[in-house]
């Protein structure tokens, strides 16, 4: 939506402390970035849980997946994604919303002595969040919206409220650029930021 054609690719997965992850990414030039609103989400596309391990045991992924998907009440099935020549073991639990004019996910990692279940039920919790809050743009997304927002000069959103990583990528766009931003707060707890050149 902002003019700029991405193409991401993983090459390999790596969860902390062993790291090892790789990422491929392909960003097509343009030259200038184009205004975009997120005021709508749209029409819900597709729902979809998915958990992404890696040198664990299928039973772990499959038990979050299966958590995950009940507590969002969802039918379809989840998607399993095994990895087994990383070096570093891990499990992370995602939870897709995707509409016509913005995707969430929700995320939670596998922590030892921490119950599959119970990764699968926080990331399912954090995306009821969002489905209850009416808020176009999540939580996590809002601060990585701002810098290319302000960079083609306009653009607004309405998210879940404003969080210290939004709130310091203001302060340091504003110390850079000579653009005019504007943090309203709507009813339920939401908030619209809106920039201007």
């Amino acid at each position: 939506r902002l003019g700029v054609k991405v193409e991401a690719r993983l090459e390999s997965i790596g969860f902390a402390p062993i790291g090892g992850g790789r990422l491929e990414v392909l960003v097509e030039p343009v030259g200038k970035l184009e205004p975009a609103d997120w005021l709508e989400r749209g029409s819900l596309l597709s729902q979809q849980v998915r958990v992404l391990s890696q040198n664990l045991d299928e039973g772990i992924a499959s038990r979050m997946a299966n958590a995950a998907n009940a507590a969002m009440g969802w039918e379809s099935e989840p998607e399993l994604e095994v990895w087994t020549d990383g070096p570093s073991p891990g499990v992370a639990c995602f939870v897709e919303s995707n509409y016509e004019h913005v995707s969430e996910i929700t995320t939670d990692f596998g922590k030892v002595g921490r119950r599959a279940e119970s990764v699968g039920n926080r990331a399912a919790k954090a995306m009821q969040n969002y489905l209850g809050s009416k808020a176009v743009v999540g939580r996590h997304l809002a601060d990585q919206l701002l810098l290319p927002m302000a960079l083609s000069g306009r653009g607004n959103f309405v998210t879940m409220g404003i969080s210290n990583h939004v709130r310091t990528n203001l302060r340091t766009i504003q110390a850079f650029l000579d653009i005019e931003i504007s943090v309203s707060e709507e009813e339920n707890g939401l908030c619209q930021v809106a920039m201007k050149a």
